[in-house]
């Protein structure tokens, strides 16, 4: 529309400088108001809300996005030990069948070419590589090759179709170059697998592919590599192969065997390196994987050799793994590209610019497509070599073995992005848009969930506002709301206020102490305050005690009973101690609209979610 009416306006010479000006303000005023309508208010359910990026926040203060890097166990999972494997190769996938039961689809080159295998577990931590019987490797089916024998492959991804109309015999499907090009599998186990069409769906992506069923917009997805260069990418020295490799998407429909285009040149690119990134790099791989509505990605980045470091070999550099988040999987971001999974400690070995020596992932690091769920945690799977993108030619060179394999990774739930406190001596504000709550069965309490984490010395603190910006009784961040303080992955939060005793009743009992008699529990009489004006003088010179308070023998009448109405007189000494009322059930905001008051100090703020318990 703005554009139609520039036009309009040049093409018509009626619009002086001054009006098409005021036209272009008026469009950008309203085009930045619809923006803001947009996200005024969200309707939240009971998923889980990650704090990927601003899309949730309506104001903020000294806050920053962070991301955290997984830690490494050390623990290498698989190494090539088979007569078919001489190298892990960096084309891996991983598949959760469910709470015990894991696998790793992994990349391996040998004597007799290039396979897909299989990794089993039921811990994510001990991994056995299973008898097949499915593909024959000199002469016998005894191992675990899933795809490889007849011709050359690259493996994709193996996942398990969430399409609701899928039939349980095609219930896994792979994408992997075979035949020409990315081709598709299905699978009623994940282990055998028949192709879905007689020739490749695409060609010339030459890459990991990536397919899955999006259930963000209910259509399989596919992101591979394209060849648009950016204006923005830095130049190859001379001599150096050219860089550009980028990242493509598209949406391929409801059948996943009927793609809209047969060649990667004709699949629109989504992202690609800039001038922020140095010379002669691009993106390898994507791995793009749905997580909880949104998606993460872990791009392999690419840092081309010039020609001084490529030792007549034509395509040599080194190869990290970064991080890039996305609410649409379209738009993707980076948080920091700092390496998500960082090379370990080592150097060239003499010699020799395409191996390694020191730490086993000191030349390469990728991450494997997808993840394992656990508890509280995250597991990745990432690949690490001594052996740089083209150092594998040969794969027995001399000067000892290389290593190369697939290491164990952990990060919290949720923990890719966290929104924290710009510093430790800040403290921020967060005021996010108005969200919708979801409802819960009559039998059930609605509560707010967060995964936060806190040093001693900081809190976290979570209040709740009308769409107006104003705190709820009961319900305000400074006066209720319950403290965090510590390392919470799925935490309720709760409010608390201060309620004064209710006063007692007419005719509360008092009690007096017998004359002679110790302070035991058989040297008091029950008695009302009408038996206790009734005492003579001087009988029962003790103590009374009304509600638990001790008072003073005034001619044998407790002194709180004048007027025969204990009610608002015998009050407890202990009123001012009472516990405070906690709560956290919101269901009184059911299908409301409300926004959320943060308020926290040396905190990362990973995920918020609502609960009907």
């Amino acid at each position: 529309l703005l554009f139609g009416v520039i036009i309009s306006c040049l093409l018509s010479k009626m619009c002086s400088s001054s009006t098409l000006l005021l036209v272009i303000l008026i469009n950008l005023l309203v085009l930045g108001t619809r923006a803001n309508l947009k996200r005024t208010r969200i309707v939240v359910g009971t998923k889980r809300h990650l704090m990927i990026d601003d899309y949730y926040i309506k104001s903020s203060q000294n806050t920053e996005l962070q991301m955290h890097a997984p830690v490494k166990t050390n623990d290498v999972v698989i190494r090539a030990d088979k007569p078919w494997e001489f190298v892990i190769f960096y084309y891996d996938s991983i598949v959760q069948v469910s709470s015990t039961e894991f696998r790793i689809y992994y990349d391996t080159f040998g004597p007799k070419g290039r396979f897909m295998c299989l990794a089993v577990s039921n811990d994510t931590i001990t991994w056995t590589k299973p008898v097949l019987n499915l593909v024959e490797f000199e002469n016998s089916t005894e191992n675990n090759i899933i795809l490889g024998a007849g011709g050359y492959i690259e493996p994709g991804v193996v996942f398990i179709d969430e399409n609701p109309s899928t039939p349980a015999s095609e219930k896994y499907k792979m994408v992997a170059t075979s035949g020409g090009g990315a081709t598709m599998f299905s699978s009623p186990d994940g282990m055998r697998f028949t192709k879905m069409t007689n020739n490749a769906s695409l060609t010339g992506s030459d890459t990991q592919d990536v397919v899955f069923y999006d259930t963000n917009i209910n259509e399989y997805v596919y992101y591979g590599r394209t060849h648009e260069k950016s204006s923005l990418q830095r130049p190859c020295p001379s001599g150096t192969q050219p860089a550009g490799r980028s990242i493509g998407r598209m949406v391929i429909g409801n059948d996943v065997s009927k793609w809209p285009v047969n060649t990667a040149d004709r699949v629109p690119t989504i992202f690609n390196t800039d001038n922020f990134d140095p010379a002669c790099f691009d993106v390898y791989t994507n791995g793009a994987t749905p997580y909880h509505g949104v998606y993460v990605f872990f791009p392999l980045m690419f840092l081309h050799y010039g020609p001084n470091m490529l030792q007549n070999r034509s395509n040599d550099g080194l190869l990290e793994a970064r991080l890039l988040v996305s609410r649409n999987g379209i738009n993707l971001t980076y948080i920091s590209r700092d390496a998500f999974v960082p090379r370990g400690p080592g150097k060239h070995r003499s010699g020799n610019t395409g191996i390694f020596e020191g730490a086993f992932d000191s030349a390469a690091t990728a991450v494997a497509r997808g993840f394992f769920e656990l508890d509280d945690s995250i597991v990745l799977m990432a690949y690490g070599s001594q052996y740089t993108h083209g150092g594998y030619v040969g794969f027995h060179q001399p000067g000892g073995p290389v290593l190369s394999g697939l290491q164990r990774l952990v990060l919290r739930k949720d923990g890719f992005v966290s929104l924290s406190n710009t510093n430790s001596e800040t403290i921020a504000t967060i005021m996010t848009v108005g969200l919708q709550l979801p409802s819960c069965q009559s039998h059930e309490m609605l509560n707010l969930l967060v995964n936060v984490e806190s040093s001693i010395g900081g809190y976290f603190k979570l209040g709740l506002l009308d769409e107006n910006g104003n705190s709820f009784p009961g319900y305000d961040t400074h006066n209720n709301s319950v403290p965090l303080i510590g390392n919470y992955i799925n935490e309720t939060v709760s409010f608390q206020v201060y309620v004064p005793p209710p006063p007692p009743p007419p005719n509360t009992t008092c009690s007096y102490e017998l004359p002679g008699n110790s302070c035991s529990s058989n040297g008091y009489k029950p008695m009302t305050c009408e038996e206790a004006e009734k005492l003579k003088p001087g009988e029962g010179c003790g103590a009374f005690t009304c509600h638990g308070t001790h008072t003073t023998c005034s001619g044998g009448v407790c002194q709180e009973c004048v007027g025969k109405v204990c009610s608002g007189l015998c009050v407890s000494s202990e009123s001012t101690n009472t516990p405070p009322q906690t709560y956290s059930d919101l269901t009184e905001f059911a299908n409301k609209t409300l926004q959320l008051a943060i308020e926290m100090v040396q905190t990362n703020f990973y995920s918020f979610s609502f609960a009907c318990n």
